[in-house]
């Protein structure tokens, strides 16, 4: 009895770790348009925002966008699955948004002065587009909701 106390205080030591270290990391990256067109196909729908609108609504998050297109309309979450976009609206627990790194999506706004930015839905993934750059590699929440 006495090994196995200290054996299961390092396990959950051990998983705390990991799981904070999965919070820790970045989520997204940045890729130029053609390269994103050409792994993930083309967009199927996509909804399209002011930059300076985009960025006063991130504004309300830390450190995640959540980001997903439903029946033609864009949603942003923030951090703890916020809503942010549109405003006075609720989504349900179970609806699967991607998460990004909010540094990767503003990475992706400094790589070009245009003026808009696309949420772009494809076969199997959720992109970001601004210029000729494009943002993916997100998780989906759930099941990795930080």
């Amino acid at each position: 009895m006495k090994k196995v106390v200290p054996t299961v205080v390092f396990i959950c030591f051990f998983l705390l770790g990991a799981v904070g270290s999965l919070s820790a990391q970045p989520y997204g990256k940045v890729l130029k348009k053609s390269k994103a067109d050409r792994l993930f196909g083309s967009v199927l729908v996509s909804s399209k925002m002011s930059v300076k609108e985009f960025t006063q609504i991130i504004g309300g998050s830390s450190n995640t966008v959540m980001l997903n297109i439903l029946k033609k309309q864009l949603y942003i979450l923030g951090d703890k699955r916020k809503v942010l976009y549109p405003a006075k609206t609720t989504v349900d627990s179970t609806t699967v948004f991607h998460v990004f790194s909010k540094s990767k999506v503003v990475e992706l706004l400094k790589a070009s002065k245009d003026t808009t930015i696309k949420v772009e839905l494809r076969k199997k993934h959720l992109t970001v587009t601004h210029g000729m750059s494009t943002l993916e590699y997100s998780v989906d929440c759930p099941p990795w909701c930080f």
